[in-house]
């Protein structure tokens, strides 16, 4: 019987997963413009991060970020919305990496700056390619096609 393997740290993807924004040019408008808010929370994934959050302590889970954002916008998310990003244990954004997903380079530096195993880690993307890539450096990929989906599949890990 093969060994299992003990789920150590979930991976989160941003846009799409955590938040939305109708227009990419908003974003850059919102940057020169910080009133304007173009970003809207997904409130079922943010109800995902939180539960992994509150289960973390119990099953001694990291949580991180792995993300295509550029420094500019990424810095006025977290100004709106503080709260979500103090409940991870790291961010790794593409905009301070040099590196976009699918690109494994990106994967592979938030592996090495934090001392994860793969094969410990969930990996949770609203982009195919993007879960495509993690489970080929031996993650657990979920799609987040819907956040129900997600939910289930963290429930059948037994996440929470």
């Amino acid at each position: 019987m093969p060994k299992k393997t003990k789920i150590k740290n979930i991976i989160f993807d941003i846009g799409g997963v955590l938040f939305s924004y109708n227009d990419r040019n908003a974003v850059y408008y919102a940057v020169e413009n910080p009133i304007h808010n173009p970003f809207e929370p997904i409130e079922h994934g943010l109800e995902i991060l939180q539960n992994c959050f509150n289960n973390k302590n119990n099953r001694d889970i990291k949580l991180y970020v792995l993300s295509n954002w550029n420094v500019g916008p990424f810095n006025l998310l977290k100004k709106h919305y503080p709260e979500p990003f103090k409940l991870f244990d790291g961010i790794v954004i593409s905009g301070t990496t040099g590196f976009k997903k699918p690109d494994k380079r990106i994967y592979e530096h938030l592996i090495n700056t934090h001392n994860l195993n793969p094969e410990e880690c969930i990996f949770i993307d609203d982009q195919i390619e993007n879960v495509e890539m993690a489970q080929n450096l031996g993650m657990i990929g979920i799609f987040c096609s819907d956040h129900k989906t997600v939910e289930k599949k963290l429930k059948e890990l037994g996440i929470f």
